[in-house]
Order: structure tokens, then C-alpha cells, then sequence
């Protein structure tokens, strides 16, 4: 369905005043996006192993993200983002402290 109808004159505005979009014949319903699991054991795994970055990639973190990480002392790159392309949201954050702590320690 458009939006907006742009014309280079004025005077073609009136030719498209009862305008309405001819009717597709075949169609497809708009597709249905499934929501993320919001949490899993193996997400939490790979949040306390880590993410690999490239030296210099930009970090993409909400800016309380980043406050939170850096009052836990964790560095804010080690952790994978959930968010829009990846950026880190402060639940991130917060579960990436939360499965640290419930962790078990390592065997020596």
C-alpha cells in the first residue's frame, strides 16, 4: 500500500484524487516474525564464554548497558547483544552478571 503519491506538477494532483492501488492477485500475508527465547542455558554458556570481536569494532550498547557493565567491572565487548543489530541492552548485561554468578567454579 503506498504511502505517498509524488507528482512533478500541480496540476497532477487531481488525476490521482479517487486513486485506489489495484488488488494484487497473488498476494502473500505479510510473514510473521517469531520472538527470540528469551533466555536459555546455552545463551547464558556463550554470554560467560564470551564474544569474539575484531580488534576495533565498534560496540553497539545502550548507554545504561554500559554504565551497569562497567559498575560490575566487565568489559563491555565480552558480551553478546540482543538488541536491534546486535546492540547490548542493559537485560543483557544483567543476565551476562547473573549467569556469572551461577556459574560453577572452575575445577583445579
Amino acid at each position: 500500500m503506498p504511502l505517498a503519491i509524488l507528482v512533478e506538477n500541480q496540476e497532477d494532483i487531481a488525476a490521482f484524487a479517487n486513486w485506489t492501488p489495484p488488488a494484487e492477485a497473488g498476494s502473500e500475508p505479510a510473514p510473521v516474525v517469531e520472538a527470540a527465547p528469551t533466555s536459555t542455558p546455552s545463551a547464558a554458556a556463550s554470554t560467560i564464554a564470551g564474544v569474539v570481536r575484531a580488534a576495533g569494532e565498534r560496540v553497539f550498547a545502550s548507554p545504561i548497558a554500559r554504565v551497569t557493565a562497567d559498575a560490575a567491572g566487565i568489559a563491555i565487548n565480552s558480551i553478546a547483544g540482543t538488541g536491534p543489530n546486535g546492540r547490548i541492552l542493559n537485560a543483557d548485561v544483567n543476565e551476562h552478571i547473573t549467569a556469572a554468578k551461577n556459574a560453577p567454579a572452575p575445577v583445579k
